[in-house]
């Protein structure tokens, strides 16, 4: 015999059992197939949530990270900001003071040589 094909039976009528059950079996199967991604998506999330690991909290989790590693930068970078700041400020010095001394020593210079000019125009 030819399988039962799977109609809607006319009204007040029901369907004969095997043809009920078979319908009814596909239906299940179909639907726990359809429910199978969102369900495993749903236990994952209830999972992630029992281990504090819902998308918010993970988010939280990564601007707290963020920040602390802002923290940890600006601390470094102000380091190097200081070791800067303080090498200028010694180099400043330091050439500050050869300047001063090389002008001197160039106003020295200067007198010496005009005063040799003025020896040697004497002694012409």
């Amino acid at each position: 015999a030819p399988p039962a094909r799977l109609t809607r039976p006319p009204a007040g009528r029901a369907l004969p059992r095997p043809a009920a059950m078979q319908l009814f079996g596909r239906a299940a199967v179909a639907a726990a197939a359809l429910s199978a991604v969102p369900l495993a998506g749903a236990i994952k999330f209830f999972e992630d949530v029992a281990a504090n690991q819902s998308p918010v909290y993970k988010a939280t989790e990564l601007v707290a990270n963020l920040e602390a590693d802002l923290v940890s930068d600006g601390k470094v970078e102000q380091q190097s900001y200081d070791k800067y700041m303080c090498w200028c400020e010694t180099n400043q010095k330091v050439k500050g003071a050869a300047i001063d001394a090389a002008e001197k020593a160039i106003e020295e210079l200067s007198a010496f040589i005009e005063e040799a000019a003025a020896k040697e125009g004497q002694l012409k």
